[in-house]
């Protein structure tokens, strides 16, 4: 069967997710982009970077709060999750801080630089009962 069986009523959560995203580059702003086309599902509930002027660039561009520390964004905001759209050596501390703090985390591949960092996320997220998605980027897709 190819079409979309609709008698199950509409797929849109109640209430969009509420999500925080870390980094603000090049690659961030397909994701960016993605999460404002679709304010049915996602929310921004703010935007952080190592380099502040690219967080408030992206912050004033997708109406969301900006920050220089991504500890603080997530205290401050308290996103259902966090997207991880930085270099793989980040990926492992901004996890287990989004962890501890029970936020949910989707982050990009690869998973991280080493096996053990890896692991490391994976058990941080569940001790802390939080998902950990690690996905692939829209951008290496062919078109």
């Amino acid at each position: 069967m190819n079409e979309v069986d609709r008698s199950m009523g509409d797929p849109k959560p109640a209430e969009p997710l509420r999500i925080a995203v870390a980094g603000a580059g090049t690659r961030a702003q397909v994701h960016l982009a993605a999460i404002a086309a679709t304010p049915a599902y996602w929310q921004l509930a703010g935007m952080c970077d190592v380099r502040p002027e690219r967080a408030e660039a992206a912050g004033r561009q997708y109406a969301a709060p900006s920050f220089g520390d991504p500890v603080t964004m997530l205290e401050e905001t308290r996103p259902d999750a966090l997207y991880v759209v930085v270099p793989p050596d980040g990926h492992h501390p901004l996890t287990l801080a989004a962890a501890e703090r029970g936020v949910h985390v989707i982050t990009e591949v690869p998973i991280s630089i080493t096996l053990p960092l890896a692991d490391l996320m994976i058990d941080a997220c569940r001790r802390h009962g939080v998902v950990l998605e690690v996905a692939e980027s829209i951008q290496r897709s062919p078109r």
